[in-house]
């Protein structure tokens, strides 16, 4: 194929020795030739580069509202958290382990809690050994064994810790805010508190989405961490490659 285009485009150029009408022919095909070409191809370079230019301008004018709704979506799950997070704080440092392990003053606590947040499940109150001592909440789990659970042995370590979304032992897809404490007598306890996920939904659902689009949350191993409408249900596993047009984000407290 390349020797064909050779060979023609070597006929065109040929010229031939005498001075013949043949020769100024071909001197004339040769210069219209080199006049095209020198007159198109700049214009192709432009075209090409202006083309470029536009196609990334284009891209940038998409993505820049997305990203806006990410950034905001961002400040409000971690607004959300936060609050959450340092309300727990304080019921921990304001309270003792025998206050906390009184039913009464847990429960009242709890309801106090539950009036000024929404999302809040239950509340317990887990020793050092891992044994929730006291609950307070619609599961049977006074007396759940906590010991050696992530989530109890990153509050241990860190004094503060919010979980990814998991199923546990209620069997839903809940996440925890856990704050450990250690009294000035030595003693050492962690106070739980359970987040429902359809809060998570509705921060998200906030964004304002059309109806052929998708926002969801994700941790960092691609697990859902709310509904999406393409790729499943919460706790569902994201598909190892998703689609050009699609757009996610991880927010992590």
């Amino acid at each position: 194929m390349f020797s064909a285009i050779k060979a023609y485009f070597g006929h065109l150029l040929e010229v031939p020795d005498a001075v013949s009408p043949a020769r100024y022919r071909s001197l004339r095909r040769i210069m219209t030739i080199l006049m095209v070409t020198v007159s198109v191809t700049p214009l192709l370079i432009l075209t090409g580069i202006n083309h470029a230019q536009y196609m990334s301008t284009l891209e940038r004018e998409m993505e820049n509202p997305l990203y806006a709704m990410v950034r905001k979506s961002q400040a409000s799950m971690e607004l959300f958290l936060g609050e959450r997070a340092s309300t727990v704080s304080l019921i921990a440092h304001a309270y003792s382990f025998d206050d906390l392990t009184n039913e009464q003053t847990l429960n009242r606590v709890f309801l106090a809690l539950k009036s000024e947040f929404q999302g809040f499940v239950d509340m317990g109150m887990v020793d050092v050994n891992g044994r929730q001592v006291t609950y307070v909440g619609p599961y049977k789990l006074k007396d759940a064994d906590y010991a050696g659970q992530p989530w109890l042995s990153e509050a241990q370590v860190k004094g503060r810790y919010i979980s990814d979304v998991f199923l546990g032992l209620r069997g839903f897809p809940h996440m925890v805010i856990a704050v450990h404490r250690m009294e000035e007598s030595g003693r050492e306890w962690t106070l739980r508190v359970t987040i429902d996920t359809s809060r998570l939904e509705r921060l998200v659902a906030a964004v304002g989405l059309m109806q052929d689009t998708d926002a969801f949350l994700c941790d960092s191993r691609g697990v859902l961490q709310t509904n999406s409408r393409f790729y499943g249900k919460v706790l569902d596993k994201l598909p190892l490659t998703l689609p050009p047009q699609s757009f996610e984000t991880t927010v992590r407290p």
